[in-house]
């Protein structure tokens, strides 16, 4: 017996009818395959690779990066220098290593004796290759919302486009083109959701222990996000609590199940820390200004929420239209609701709290990105309604309005350069961290114009800039590519296949949502 919410419909198709997830997850991941960039835009992940390359050779877990405050390496407790960022990502990384001829001999050590060895670290094959993890963590998110939705009763249709609006019209498809490990956190979390939702339903340990292996990766990644394991974890202590009430399954094998890869993984995060830097409260960010204390708290939080420059319902407005439906998503299935709203509270809360509340030089508030499908989820409400005609006109334009502005938004941030926006802004004064008033995708907008109209598309930048850092018109593998090398069967057809098969999956969908046998 389960410990199913007394309001949740049964789940809308059984297992055999779901062929639409595989098509949607193939066409998604072509799409974002096709706007990858090929590149590392960010520091962090750069350390975070090269972590998964001394741990490939057996070098442990240094790094090859200049030491320095916040973007640096730190120096460890034995001399040696030591990435200020959780392991998570670089397990992630690790697999790529395994490529032949992905890394290079270089000398790492900080000590001037010519005993030490020389550490392997990681060379441009291996940036061009591993920059392709974001876009798959990117289109296992649109996935797992997907089946999320269907879980909580959806039909397919409604699943479809709601999730395809999630890929192309948030801040997801932005943070699937550049390397940051806010899409890790962000699919841990909304995996740790719908696992939840299934334990809800069935009741068995495996779900619970599914639901806490999700919390655990994401707390591997970034230790704060244990800020939201209590509320994201509270599903399955209400229905362990159900469990007891009557008298059936093991609640305490649930409870159990979703604290041990909890625990775990706090405890490798500790560990982590103090072998690197000899205590487990450092983490090599302890001299980073942007982690202090932010006494206006308001400011970070109508920062993170609602201004121009940062907002997440700015950069992700159909999340407005989302917000309309929460009131029937907490009516309708409390639990799974109120785990989300809390989950989503303390993110903000937390974050607000310090000086760099905006995730220093990103798209938006990068810290807001783990939210967004948690938050978008009553947005498949919203489908359903205007499907079934139950929302007027103004409704309906308002809703289309709102996916177009955020399509146009994530487009200006997709086919950019990012870090080259970054330093154009920089090179003018600007506040590329938490500016209020500046948005991103301002700049992403006249870069696109200027391509399109055939002149230096970042006018900012001097030859010498725009030389260094190998700028791209647009900021996608097959054409950075063609500007190295020429046009070439690998520039021409890869991208030429994966628009093929994003055809493919499309029309595959078409033929098995829109049947009206699967309404």
């Amino acid at each position: 017996m389960g410990c199913q919410d007394e309001q949740r419909p049964p789940t809308s198709l059984p297992p055999a009818r779901r062929t639409w997830a595989g098509w949607l997850f193939l066409g998604v991941l072509a799409l974002y395959l096709f706007t990858a960039a090929g590149q590392f835009q960010t520091v962090d992940a750069a350390q975070e690779l090269g972590v998964a390359v001394s741990l490939r050779h057996g070098n442990g877990v240094r790094s090859d990066f200049p030491v320095g405050a916040g973007g640096g390496t730190t120096v460890g407790r034995d001399g040696h220098r030591y990435a200020g960022h959780d392991i998570g990502s670089s397990l992630l990384y690790l697999p790529y290593t395994l490529i032949p001829g992905t890394a290079e001999h270089r000398v790492t050590t900080t000590r001037t004796d010519d005993s030490q060895p020389r550490a392997l670290v990681p060379n441009q094959r291996l940036y061009f290759a591993a920059s392709f993890l974001a876009p798959l963590l990117g289109a296992l998110i649109v996935l797992v919302f997907a089946l999320l939705l269907a879980e909580l009763g959806f039909d397919p249709t409604t699943v479809v486009v709601t999730a395809s609006a999630l890929a192309f019209a948030t801040t997801v498809w932005v943070y699937a083109h550049v390397s940051f490990d806010s899409t890790a956190t962000s699919l841990a979390a909304v995996a740790a959701v719908w696992c939840a939702v299934r334990f809800l339903r069935q009741g068995t340990p495996r779900d619970a222990l599914a639901t806490g292996a999700c919390l655990a990766a994401g707390v591997l990644v970034r230790v704060d996000t244990l800020v939201m394991v209590p509320f994201l974890a509270l599903p399955v202590l209400i229905g362990a609590y159900r469990q007891w009430k009557q008298k059936v399954a093991r609640p305490i094998a649930s409870i159990v199940a979703v604290a041990a890869p909890v625990t775990g993984a706090f405890a490798a995060a500790l560990v982590y820390n103090w072998y690197r830097f000899g205590s487990i409260t450092d983490n090599g960010h302890t001299d980073d200004g942007f982690l202090a204390f932010n006494p206006r708290l308001g400011e970070g939080l109508f920062g993170q929420i609602a201004s121009p420059g940062k907002g997440l319902l700015v950069f992700s407005p159909l999340l407005i239209v989302a917000l309309f439906r929460w009131r029937w998503f907490l009516k309708r299935h409390a639990v799974i609701a109120g785990s989300v709203a809390g989950a989503t509270i303390a993110t903000l809360l937390a974050h607000a709290a310090i000086v760099g509340w905006a995730g220093d030089q990103a798209w938006g508030a990068r810290f807001t990105v783990v939210v967004v499908p948690l938050v978008a989820i009553p947005l498949a409400r919203v489908v359903q309604e205007i499907r079934d005609h139950r929302i007027g006109t103004a409704g309906r334009v308002a809703t289309g309005a709102a996916a177009v502005v955020g399509f146009v938004i994530q487009v200006s941030g997709v086919f950019v350069d990012f870090f080259a926006v970054v330093v154009a802004r920089r090179l003018r004064g600007e506040d590329t961290a938490t500016s209020l008033t500046h948005a991103a995708y301002v700049d992403g907008l006249g870069v696109l114009w200027r391509a399109v109209t055939h002149a230096q598309p970042y006018a900012d930048l001097t030859p010498a800039w725009i030389a260094s850092l190998q700028v791209a018109r647009l900021d996608v593998w097959w054409v950075r590519a063609a500007q190295v090398s020429g046009w070439n069967p690998f520039t021409v057809c890869i991208p030429l296949v994966l628009l093929g098969l994003a055809c493919w999956a499309g029309l595959r969908l078409r033929r098995v949502v829109f049947d009206p046998a699967t309404r």
